[in-house]
């Protein structure tokens, strides 16, 4: 069985997309000349009952030039253990709670990526690297008009954005427990996430925390990150950039688009190795 809904609405402009889903992929595309905004919602798997059950009771409305997307928490007792794995990193998530790699969850060990338990393992609601086993994924597939705002909360899904035209989105606002981020262009990203690893290819200014996920940066304004063991790596592409990075155990590296550009570097660290222009950088 594969259950795909797709809904769409007249836009006179750029909207604000609201998207809520626990797991599973959100990819927003943007460009010009958009006039009709649209949501598809499908499983990440065909045949997967219980995320076609989510689809036909998600919420997919716009009002106020607001574009929100709600997918219902998955139920619990649905599949289990979650095992994820997010850009290169892997969680395990369970519906009471999550548990870092390397601990045990419920009789089931995940050693050097190996998954050990004893009586079988039930895989339903199992989420690897993007892909989902069965239990509940839901890939939303969301178009909307250059310009346009994005807020996605997620607790392992992924957010991508990509673009058809020269201008960028507004703002990213993204949320998640172990989600990946991916933004093409943008004026403002803010992000929150545990695991998740976090791209930006460009961007004004960026906003972002995070544990023990990786953070790879363009900034054209201003750049804010502060992780605890996840590494950093901020360009800078405009003279006067200010970049503020801090972190426990991460490395750090702040480079100037062009040999000699002056730019504005803050970074803190206990034990991870910081690489940039030293005239500029504090420790």
């Amino acid at each position: 069985m594969f259950v795909m809904r797709s809904e769409s609405f007249e836009v006179s402009g750029p909207v604000r997309a609201s998207v809520k889903v626990e797991h599973g992929h959100v990819f927003v595309q943007h460009g010009a000349g958009v006039e009709q905004a649209r949501v598809t919602l499908s499983p990440m798997i065909a045949g997967d009952e219980v995320a076609a059950d989510l689809i036909a009771r998600a919420t997919v409305e716009f009002a106020d030039g607001v574009l929100l997307v709600i997918v219902p928490p998955t139920p619990a007792g649905a599949g289990g253990s979650t095992v994820v794995t997010s850009r290169g990193g892997m969680t395990v998530t369970q519906n009471f709670g999550h548990v870092s790699v390397g601990s045990n969850v419920v009789g089931m060990t995940i050693v050097n990526g190996r998954v050990v338990c004893g009586g079988g393992l039930n895989v339903s609601g199992a989420i690897v690297a993007g892909g989902v086993l069965g239990g509940g994924g839901v890939r939303v597939n969301v178009l909307v008009p250059e310009q346009s705002s994005v807020t996605a909360r997620t607790v392992s899904a992924d957010l991508d954005t990509g673009s058809f035209g020269e201008k960028s989105l507004d703002t990213v606002d993204f949320h998640t427990l172990s989600g990946g981020l991916h933004v093409g262009k943008a004026l403002t990203v803010l992000a929150s996430t545990i695991s998740g690893d976090v791209v930006v290819d460009a961007a004004s200014q960026v906003q972002v925390t995070s544990t023990s996920g990786d953070v790879e940066l363009e900034v054209g304004t201003r750049a804010e990150v502060s992780t605890v063991s996840g590494d950093v790596a901020v360009l800078a592409v405009h003279e006067g950039v200010r970049v503020s990075v801090a972190t426990v155990s991460g490395d750090i590296r702040v480079t100037p688009i062009a040999p000699g550009m002056s730019i504005e570097v803050s970074t803190s660290t206990v034990n991870g190795k910081v690489r940039g222009p030293r005239a500029v950088q504090g420790r």
